[in-house]
């Protein structure tokens, strides 16, 4: 019998079964259909499809957008192995897609692709993928948009580009370029064909220390930024300027308070010594480009109401010093004490030291290299029974400070701990390279009230942990990574209760340049995109 007429002989059962309302029949013949059903139909069955088959290609997942140099779009995205090529399609809008400026075709093998456009203008993209199966249609677009940066195509100063008065700009030879715009004082300065075709033009007239901003144009279109501070003129009447051989301690010595004392390039091996320092005073390089080298410590004392050090080189292999600065008078309140544009290396223990009942406004260091702070026998940033008001470490390298010390020490300083004062740490953009290790932390804070802060910042190659003091407040951890540094972001590193690590912080291999050497230049392209260590390493 046909499966057919089996299925309409049994339905036929059923009813009559209904009507005289036998149950049990009726659950009888359900049971016989059922089997009857898979038998007769089970050649018809199709096998398993163990196989995805669609009838176009996957869209393009992951699609990433970001800007490179300003504007360079580069584009990212998951690639599939059935994707023999895609297509992407560049348009000036954002996300209208009504007129592609520009359809690139991309092979799998050549990403990220990266195109160059113009300069603050907002931009839509759109991928699809072209599957290897001619059968098999193109699929849909996946779409992003992203606004590039506003063009700039002046060129890194060269020594001696900026001086006290006049400052030259270098932009690519040849360039579609016609005037620079000057402030403060909105003056323009048009630029001659010559100048155009040379790709430079010298700036004249200009006053010392002072902070300028110079924008470049073609007509009205905007080509270039340029903001740069003229250096000191050393003719002004609070300038003492120094050459190799003069005595730098008696040159701070006799000079006035709120003066500059200036050093030309040179070796200063001939002015060693303490510095004494008793008032406002400033002792700076006059070149950032060609630092002169000093040997010299700091010893502040009362009157030191604000202390910078600027574009020096300082040298303690002589082994006359080793603290570069000390508080180390009772009873002071200090001014701010700043390090900037310096290289500070081979002193024996403490870049500064607090050990006298005094307080400090501030202290930071920015832009420099501090590196090879290896006797021991204090901590790195020691301040004991001093109170620090702040500690700033931004956009500096810090390498090979002891490593049986702790980096930053800031103790209860009994005459000040419970006053109401707050003592603030911000570490932000710093590369730190072997500076601390066993039982030695980074942040060993115990003053009473504290405020800490840890961002941006590349720790590499340190054997150590942020804190394990009951007294050291939460600490603010943005946007880090740590290479063989496992006591920074690793849970139970320590049993200490008051062990702290950071779990959301980056582990990628920077992939220095040669850290032996000192160079740390980052090749890892995740750190560069998130901006993480000192940004002289990032470009």
């Amino acid at each position: 019998m046909e499966g057919k007429a089996v299925l309409n002989w049994l339905f036929q059962k059923i009813l009559n079964e209904i009507e005289m309302k036998n149950l049990i029949k009726i659950l009888g013949l359900v049971f016989s259909l059922s089997i009857l059903i898979i038998s007769s139909c089970s050649d018809d069955i199709d096998p398993v499809n163990t196989e995805l088959n669609t009838e176009r290609a996957f869209a393009p997942v992951n699609l990433t957008a970001r800007i490179r140099n300003q504007t360079t779009i580069e584009l990212d995205w998951t690639v599939r192995e059935t994707v023999q090529q895609y297509t992407v399609e560049f348009y000036e809008d954002s996300l209208e897609f009504n007129e592609a400026i520009r359809t690139v075709t991309v092979l799998p093998d050549s990403l990220p692709l990266r195109e160059k456009f113009f300069g603050d203008t907002r931009y839509s993209i759109r991928v699809k993928s072209i599957s290897s199966d001619p059968d098999v249609a193109e699929s849909t677009y996946a779409e992003t948009t992203i606004r590039t940066e506003a063009e700039n195509i002046f060129l890194p100063f060269e020594p001696y580009d900026v001086l006290w008065d006049e400052i030259t700009v270098r932009f690519p030879e040849n360039s579609e370029v016609t005037r620079l715009v000057i402030n403060p004082g909105g003056v323009e300065r048009s630029i001659s064909a010559a100048e155009a075709t040379a790709g430079a033009v010298t700036i004249s007239e200009l006053t010392g220390l002072t902070d300028y901003s110079i924008t470049l144009y073609n007509n009205n279109s905007p080509r270039g930024l340029n903001e740069v501070t003229t250096l000191v003129d050393p003719s002004s009447p609070n300038v003492t300027l120094l050459n190799p051989g003069d005595d730098i301690v008696g040159a701070v010595a006799a000079a006035a308070a709120g003066s500059t004392v200036l050093l030309n390039p040179g070796d200063y091996a001939s002015g060693l010594g303490t510095i004494t320092v008793n008032k406002e005073i400033t002792i700076r390089g006059q070149y950032p480009y060609d630092r002169p080298v000093i040997y010299n410590g700091l010893e502040l004392v009362s009157g030191a109401l604000n202390t910078q050090l600027i574009d020096l080189e300082m040298d303690g292999s002589l082994d006359e010093v080793s603290t570069v600065i000390d508080l180390d008078e009772d009873g002071v309140m200090y001014g701010p004490v700043s390090i900037v544009g310096c290289d500070i290396h081979d002193y024996g223990r403490q870049l500064i030291y607090g050990n006298a009942e005094a307080t400090l406004e501030s202290f930071s260091v920015d832009n420099s290299v501090i590196t090879n702070f290896v006797a021991g026998g204090g901590d790195f940033i020691d301040f004991r029974s001093s109170h620090v008001g702040q500690i700033s470490l931004t956009n500096s390298t810090f390498n090979n400070t002891p490593a049986d010390r702790s980096f930053i020490r800031m103790d209860a300083a009994s005459a000040y701990s419970e006053t109401g004062l707050t003592s603030t740490v911000v570490i932000d953009h710093c590369t730190i390279y072997s500076c601390v290790s066993g039982s030695n932390r980074l942040l060993y804070v115990r003053f009473l009230d504290n405020d800490l802060t840890v961002s941006n910042t590349l720790i590499a190659e340190t054997e150590s942990f942020f804190t394990r003091d009951g007294d050291t407040s939460p600490i603010a951890m943005i946007n880090n990574n740590y290479f063989n540094a496992p006591g920074f972001h690793t849970p139970g590193y320590r049993s200490e209760s008051g062990f702290q690590f950071d779990q959301s912080g980056l582990t990628e291999n920077p992939g220095f340049a040669n850290p032996e050497t000192g160079d740390f230049t980052v090749s890892n392209q995740t750190l560069k995109d998130n901006q993480v260590g000192d940004p002289r390493w990032l470009e």
